[in-house]
C-alpha cells in the first residue's frame, strides 16, 4: 500500500540524477564524453550494480578518455505506463536541451522499450548500446541502426538441459516469476523457448497468487518438479520485493530442487544454475560503448549475443538431492563444500580397503619384517655401544704402566712406614706417641693417593655425571697426563706443554674433556711408535683468542691424505694394529661437540698430525 500511494503521487516519474567524476583527467585537446545509463531497475540491485562494476572496469583501464558518469534511474513501475513514459521523456529533454550525451546505456527490456519509443525525440541520433538477456523477448522491439549492444544468450535453454540431466526422472518444472510485464514476458519468453523440450517434460508457469500464497502452494508440492526460479519484483498483488529474498524463500518452503539464472542468486540457497554473470556482461557493453567512442565505423560493430555466465551450483543443495557431481557440465563453480574425508577421498578409501584385504598376509609379513629390522638395529646398536667401550678400556689398558707407576709409589711408602714400624716393634723399641700418629698420618695420606688415583680411574671410565659445567682445560691436560705421562715416557717420547696460564672455563664435562686428551695423547704415542727416530715428541698448546683453544701435535707420519676428510668417522683408523677400533676419534669429535666446541685435523710444519680444538666463550 505505502508503495502504490509513493506511485500515485509520483504519477510516473522517479528521476535520480548524480554526476559522477571522471576516471582520469582527459589529455590535453581531448573533449572529455558524456554517458548516460538508463536502467529498467533499482541501481542498488546486486544484478545492476555487478553490471556497472564490469563497465567502470573497462572504462578505468582506458583513463585517456576522461569519462564523466550522468546517471539516469527509473523508479520501479508497471514499466510500460505510457504517461509514466513521456513525463520521463520530457524530463529528460530538458534537462540535456544544452547538451546531448554522447552514448546512451540502455539496461534490459523496460529502459529499451523507453529508449526505441522516445530516445530519437530526447536524445536525436545519439548512438545507443543496449544490454539484456534473450528471456526478456525483444522480438517485438525493432530497434534503429544507431542500437548495439550485448545480449545474454541461452539462459533459458542452458538451464532446463542442465535441470533434466541433473534429474532424469524429472516430469515437470515450475517457471517462477514476478507480475510486472517485463517478468511476465521473460517467463512468457522462457516457456515458449522451452517447448522443445516438451517430450521430455512439462515446463509450465503457475498461476500468479499472493506471495505467501505462493509459498505455501509450493510447499505443498508432492509432485516430482523442480522450479526455475527467474525474477521476482513485485507479486499479483504489488508487494514489492527483493529478487534474492525470493529465492531464499522458495527454497525454504519447497521441498524440491531450485534453480536461478542470476549471478546474484548463488548463495541465496538454491541449488544451482547457469547463471548470467552480470559483471562480464558490463564489459561487454563497455568494450562496444568504447569502440564507438573511439570513432570506429558503426557499421563494423555488432551487437554481441553470447551465453554469458557460468554454471554454478551449492554443494549442500547437491548433497541434498543426491545430485552426483559427476552429472555437472563441464568447468562448473561448486561453492560452500564441506570437507569430507569419505567425498573429497572415497574411491582412495574404497581401493585401499580392498588392497588392505588382498594384501594382508604380505602387512603381516611387513610387520614381522619391521620387527626382526628393529631388533638388527637395537642389536647394532648395542654392538657399537660395546665398541665404544671396547675403545675405551683398550685405551686404559693402554695406560696401565703409567697407572702402576702412579699406584706403586704411595704403595712403597705405605710398605716402608709401616715396616718401620714393626721392625721398631720387634726389636723393643719404645716411640714416642707423635712419632707415631705421625708415620700413621702419613700412612693414611698415601691411602688416600691411592683411593683418589683409582676413582680418577674408575670417574673416567664410567663418566657418570654429563652435566654441562664450567671446566679448566689446562686442568683436563694436567690429569691426562698424570695418567698417560708415565706411558709416554716408557715409549720414549718426550712431552713439551705450553699452557697459558688464567685461561677462562669452557663449558663440558671434565671427565669427558680429560678423555679427548687421553684419545689424542695415545693417538699421537700410537703413530710415533711407528717410525724409527730419536726425537720422538708431542706439543700440547693452549691458548686464548675469542675462545679457548688447545692444540696437541706431534712429529709422527701424519695422517693419509685419503683419510684427511673422514678421520673422525666411526672405525676409521689411522693405525694397522688390529687391536684398534678406529673409534677414539669419533668419541672424541662427539664429546667436543657436545661441549659446544670444534675439533679439525691439520698436517703439522713439520710433519705429523695436528689436532685443535676450539671452545667458545662461554655465555
Amino acid at each position: 500500500m505505502i508503495f502504490g500511494r509513493m506511485r500515485a503521487c509520483f504519477l510516473a516519474l522517479f528521476v535520480t540524477l548524480f554526476l559522477v567524476c571522471p576516471f582520469a583527467e582527459a589529455a590535453p585537446g581531448d573533449q572529455p564524453k558524456k554517458i548516460l545509463f538508463i536502467f529498467s531497475y533499482n541501481f542498488d540491485y546486486p544484478g545492476i550494480a555487478l553490471a556497472r562494476k564490469g563497465f567502470s572496469a573497462v572504462f578505468a583501464e582506458h583513463t585517456h578518455l576522461g569519462l564523466p558518469y550522468s546517471l539516469e534511474e527509473f523508479q520501479l513501475s508497471d514499466g510500460g505506463d505510457n504517461e509514466y513514459f513521456r513525463a520521463t521523456a520530457a524530463a529528460l529533454k530538458v534537462k540535456y536541451a544544452g547538451g546531448k550525451p554522447d552514448l546512451v546505456v540502455a539496461g534490459y527490456k523496460q529502459a529499451i522499450n523507453f529508449m526505441v519509443r522516445y530516445g530519437h525525440e530526447v536524445f536525436g541520433d545519439t548512438p545507443v548500446v543496449v544490454m539484456g538477456m534473450d528471456i526478456e523477448d525483444y522480438s517485438n522491439i525493432e530497434m534503429p541502426a544507431n542500437y548495439f549492444g550485448a545480449i545474454a544468450t541461452r539462459v533459458a535453454q542452458n538451464n532446463i538441459e542442465m535441470i533434466l540431466q541433473n534429474h532424469p526422472a524429472l516430469k515437470k518444472i515450475y517457471v517462477i516469476a514476478g507480475a510486472t510485464p517485463a517478468e511476465r514476458d521473460m517467463a512468457a519468453a522462457t516457456l515458449r523457448l522451452g517447448a522443445v523440450y516438451k517430450d521430455r517434460v512439462a515446463i509450465v508457469a503457475p498461476e500468479q497468487v499472493p506471495y505467501y500464497h505462493m509459498l505455501a502452494r509450493l510447499n505443498a508440492t508432492q509432485e516430482n518438479v523442480a522450479i526455475l526460479y527467474l525474477t521476482m519484483q513485485e507479486d499479483r498483488d504489488r508487494r514489492i520485493l527483493a529478487p534474492t529474498m525470493v529465492a531464499r524463500d522458495i527454497r525454504l518452503a519447497a521441498k524440491m530442487p531450485v534453480y536461478g539464472i542470476m549471478d546474484a542468486y548463488s548463495g541465496s540457497g538454491i541449488t544451482g544454475g547457469f547463471l548470467i554473470d552480470h559483471e562480464i556482461l558490463g564489459r561487454r557493453v563497455a568494450d562496444v560503448s568504447l569502440s564507438i567512442l573511439d570513432g570506429n565505423p558503426l557499421a563494423r560493430i555488432p551487437v554481441a549475443t553470447e551465453p554469458i555466465g557460468a554454471y554454478w551450483f551449492d554443494w549442500r543443495e547437491l548433497q541434498r538431492w543426491g545430485i552426483d557431481e559427476r552429472w555437472l557440465p563441464e568447468n562448473s563453480k561448486i561453492e560452500f563444500q564441506e570437507f569430507s574425508v569419505w567425498n573429497v577421498y572415497k574411491w582412495q578409501i574404497m581401493g585401499g580397503f580392498f588392497v588392505v584385504i588382498l594384501q594382508g598376509f604380505l602387512i603381516v609379513g611387513l610387520l614381522v619384517n619391521r620387527s626382526m629390522r628393529r631388533k638388527a638395529q637395537e642389536q647394532l646398536l648395542a654392538e657399537r655401544e660395546f665398541r665404544g667401550k671396547t675403545e675405551k678400556m683398550a685405551s686404559i689398558g693402554m695406560l696401565a704402566a703409567g697407572i702402576a707407576h702412579e699406584i706403586n709409589q704411595p704403595l712403597n711408602a705405605i710398605k716402608l712406614l709401616s715396616s718401620g714400624l714393626v721392625f721398631g716393634y720387634k726389636q723393643g723399641k719404645e716411640r714416642e706417641t707423635a712419632d707415631l700418629v705421625d708415620n700413621l698420618e702419613k700412612i693414611s695420606w698415601q691411602t688416600s693417593r691411592v683411593a683418589d688415583i683409582i676413582e680418577h680411574l674408575r670417574a673416567l671410565i664410567q663418566r657418570d655425571d654429563t652435566r654441562l659445567r664450567p671446566c679448566e682445560i689446562n686442568a683436563a691436560v694436567r690429569r691426562a697426563l698424570d695418567l698417560v705421562g708415565q706411558q709416554l715416557k716408557d715409549h720414549g717420547i718426550s712431552v713439551d706443554t705450553r699452557l697459558e696460564p688464567e685461561l677462562p672455563a669452557v663449558t663440558g664435562v671434565e671427565t669427558a674433556l680429560e678423555e679427548v686428551m687421553i684419545n689424542l695423547l695415545m693417538n699421537s704415542m700410537q703413530a710415533l711408535d711407528l717410525v724409527d727416530k730419536h726425537d720422538k715428541r708431542i706439543e700440547i698448546r693452549t691458548w686464548y683468542n675469542e675462545g679457548v683453544t688447545l692444540e696437541v701435535s706431534d712429529n709422527g707420519p701424519g695422517v693419509k691424505p685419503e683419510l684427511e676428510s673422514k678421520i673422525f668417522e666411526p672405525f676409521v683408523s689411522t693405525k694397522t694394529t688390529a687391536d684398534s677400533l678406529g673409534l677414539g676419534l669419533t668419541i672424541s669429535s662427539n664429546i667436543v661437540t657436545m661441549c659446544g666446541g670444534t675439533i679439525e685435523q691439520k698436517s703439522g710444519d713439520g710433519g705429523g698430525a695436528r689436532f685443535i680444538v676450539k671452545f667458545p666463550n662461554r655465555k
